[in-house]
């Protein structure tokens, strides 16, 4: 049985490999803090949200898979929390299970482990059935894991366990088959259906057995072992079959817990952003040929979740294939840039946005390639490991990708970080790539702007008096980057 509550195709793996940049995207755009808001001290949620975070979807109808199931949780909390609940029970026993038997390695005592997991087991399935007996959710992957669960739990299957689970104890002794191997030792071992009840002592009194009946005395250790092992030998394949089906089980409630973990931590986040005053919006999602990019309010998460209060901003950039922000120092350029970035991201794995609306086309990759703060241990300047690192995220970087630009090439002067800036754009430009760059370089920013069709020119706003409103609005690049008035503030007047 599937969960696919994250996937429509597939159960969703941890095992994945994350993408060759994801390291780089979690440290530019700050989303620890996302994280940790996600998962409170939780920090197995923690993983699976980072995970899914990081290995955001490519497909809008997969997205809108997703977003449909969140809000399906969000509507059934109380059901939701039970099933994850549920699944930290299975755990929880598994582990006490396993620990009685550690040491157990005879066929027998891994029979009576697995025998003991199923029982333990069946009272949980029982509860799940329960659950599942809810039918007011709306989302495909919902309907469908509930009706499984219905439909797979039946009471029939009940009875046919407790009949299974009773038989598999062998309370009237073990009957098996072999045949004669060499040196006259068994092989082939066939465990067989019993044959009857147990006979009474009466029974067994008034009855004499077979001829071929063997006794064992019992003080013969070295015979009570060999026949110990023969029925070892007969329950080897009883053993195996039942451990597959408590592993199956086991399986089954790791994944639901896995997909689960994802889903409570979009409801935490929510939740918190609820308590900060926080907007908080389902994205709308829209292929990738549309080329839609709008967003009303939208904020840095990271930031606010830190600080509390965080300036909105506003951004119009349909059909626009390059945004270029500018402006002045410390001005709110590269939190601007963190929030798009961190909204494609929230976007493309099902969650909310820290905005009132927002909407984009799906995005083949999101890259970011955000300045570095100078190490010690560079083998090289500056410029040579910005371009290294750009080089590397070359081969996530095609049609529909997104690339996040954050005061790149900056390392050197004017006019030669304003020429590579134009080359990288242009190429990148026309092989598809989509991108947001914050930048000082205004010889660049202004042939940019000049260009007839070309990008979208931002800029971030000062107030009359030369304050910081952190808000970026239209407007054409300044060859100052009002360091002046920054210096004042800083240090009052001369």
């Amino acid at each position: 049985m599937k969960v696919r509550l994250l996937n429509a195709a597939s159960d969703f793996d941890p095992r994945t490999p994350l993408p060759q940049n994801a390291e780089d995207i979690e440290q530019d755009l700050g989303l620890a803090a996302l994280f940790n808001a996600m998962a409170g001290p939780d920090a197995f949620i923690r993983d699976i949200v980072r995970k899914v975070v990081l290995g955001s979807l490519s497909d809008a109808g997969a997205i809108r898979y997703r977003q449909a199931v969140l809000r399906d949780v969000e509507a059934h909390r109380d059901l939701v929390h039970d099933l994850y609940d549920l699944t930290l029970e299975a755990e929880r026993g598994e582990r006490s299970i396993h620990s009685m038997y550690f040491f157990a390695r005879s066929p027998a005592l891994v029979l009576a482990r697995a025998l003991q997991l199923l029982a333990f087991y069946r009272g949980l399935l029982a509860r799940l059935r329960e659950l599942a007996r809810c039918e007011t959710v709306e989302s495909e992957a919902m309907r469908r894991l509930l009706a499984e669960l219905r439909a797979e739990l039946a009471p029939a299957f009940f009875a046919e366990l407790d009949d299974h689970l009773k038989e598999l104890r062998f309370s009237a002794g073990v009957t098996l088959s072999a045949g004669l191997g060499d040196g006259l030792r068994g092989t082939g071992y066939v465990l067989h259906r019993a044959s009857g009840r147990r006979r009474s002592w009466a029974e067994r009194l008034l009855h004499r057995e077979p001829p071929y009946v063997f006794e064992v005395p019992d003080r013969d250790e070295a015979g009570l072992q060999a026949l110990e092992d023969l029925r070892g030998e007969g329950l080897r394949s009883a053993a195996t079959a039942v451990g597959l089906s408590a592993e199956h089980v086991k399986s089954f409630f790791a994944q639901l817990r896995r997909e689960l973990a994802f889903y409570l931590g979009a409801l935490r986040l929510r939740d918190v952003l609820a308590e900060r005053g926080l907007p908080c919006c389902m994205p709308d999602v829209q292929d990738a040929s549309s080329g839609c990019l709008t967003a009303r309010d939208l904020r840095d998460p990271g930031l606010a979740l830190q600080i509390g209060g965080v300036v909105g901003n506003d951004l119009q950039a349909d059909g626009r294939p390059l945004i270029v922000v500018t402006g002045a120092n410390r001005g709110g350029k590269s939190t601007f840039l963190r929030s798009v970035g961190i909204a494609a991201l929230m976007t493309q794995c099902g969650l909310y946005v820290v905005a009132q609306a927002f909407s984009m086309s799906v995005s083949a990759s999101i890259v970011s390639h955000f300045r570095r703060e100078e190490d010690k241990e560079m083998l090289s300047g500056k410029l040579d490991e910005e371009l290294g690192r750009l080089e590397r995220s070359l081969p996530l970087l095609g049609p529909g990708s997104l690339l996040l630009l954050n005061e790149s090439f900056a390392s050197t002067n004017e006019r030669e970080g304003s020429e590579i800036a134009r080359q990288v754009v242009q190429a990148l430009g026309e092989a598809g790539v989509r991108i947001v760059f914050v930048t000082h370089l205004y010889d660049f920013a202004e042939s940019c702007c000049r260009e007839a069709g070309g990008a979208l020119c931002l800029r971030a706003a000062l107030a009359e008096d030369g304050r910081r409103t952190f808000r970026v609005t239209p407007g054409a690049p300044e060859p100052s980057s009002h360091g002046e008035d920054l210096l004042r503030t800083i240090l009052g007047p001369s």
